[in-house]
């Protein structure tokens, strides 16, 4: 057996270096820059694949399921830039929008396609008129809000059902076609 040791150190040490060349490294749906690592964070309302930062900061692309489906997009530096596409349960697109270094209006869908919210950001944080709807398209709540504080609420948010009634993955324990990531252990026991 000790024969073969320097043959396997060998093989080791060139996977090694082929791995490090490769770049960015690929895990399953998201392919990390360098100098970022993928996690994922959830809780009762939805869950969020990403690359962050040593800091804890998102950048780069992520993945979020949330009402039962699937929104698509990148963060830069903790801000969302870029095109965001959200999919319903089937892979049929819901919405699309562009945000700019964190500015832009955002609109998010229900996974039968009716409008679920829709507001703007301003530099990163929810600023004016956030509106939301419950599934049936009836209105439900509308806030105001000034650079990231909340200043006025009416209404009832739409995930205001007892959290055992909430159910973003409703196929859990995810099966490997359902859209829905597992979650670590640690991140199950945190939400």
């Amino acid at each position: 057996m000790s024969e073969h040791r320097p043959l396997r150190t060998l093989v080791l040490l060139m996977m090694l270096t082929a791995c490090r060349a490769q770049g960015p490294r690929t895990s399953g749906a998201l392919t990390c820059p360098a100098g970022t690592s993928e996690r994922i964070d959830g809780d009762v309302y939805g869950k969020l694949q990403g690359c962050h930062l040593p800091d804890g900061t998102l950048h780069g692309p992520t993945i979020e399921w949330s009402n039962g489906t699937r929104i698509e997009g990148r963060y830069e530096r903790g801000r969302m830039h870029g095109t965001f596409v959200q999919r319903s349960s089937t892979g049929k697109i819901l919405s699309e929008f562009t945000m700019d270094h964190g500015t832009g209006v955002a609109e998010y869908r229900w996974d039968n396609g009716r409008l679920f919210a829709r507001g703007a950001f301003a530099d990163g944080a929810r600023d004016g008129t956030w509106t939301y709807f419950h599934a049936d398209g009836s209105w439900a709540l509308t806030e105001v809000h000034a650079k990231g504080k909340l200043v006025e609420s009416k209404g009832q948010h739409p995930h205001a059902a007892p959290l055992d009634t909430v159910d973003q993955c409703p196929n859990e324990p995810s099966s490997a076609d359902d859209g829905c990531p597992d979650l670590p252990a640690d991140a199950a026991a945190d939400g």
